[in-house]
């Protein structure tokens, strides 16, 4: 049985291995998903609300960025083992 936080961390494409977020792969990987995460439908639907229109992908980030997506990313990774620094 696979408990809430994982199915919601796999759904969210987190690694499921250690990420060294000090090597460029590890960077990489964890670029790859905040990316995932500012373009995803969950960000885009709010960035639809928000806009009155569908979202370019550059609309999309923006709104992630701006309304506390970036931070609140940052914030539950910060002491996620999963992304080490």
């Amino acid at each position: 049985m696979v408990c809430w936080r994982q199915e919601r961390s796999q759904r969210r494409g987190v690694m499921s291995t250690p990420i060294d977020r000090r090597t460029p792969e590890g960077l990489r990987q964890f670029l790859e998903v905040q990316k995932r995460e500012a373009l995803g439908p969950e960000n885009r639907w709010f960035a639809g609300i928000a806009l009155q229109h569908p979202p370019s992908d550059n609309e999309a980030v923006m709104h992630f960025i701006r309304n506390g997506g970036a931070t609140d990313f940052a914030n539950r990774f910060e002491n996620n083992q999963e992304f080490s620094i």
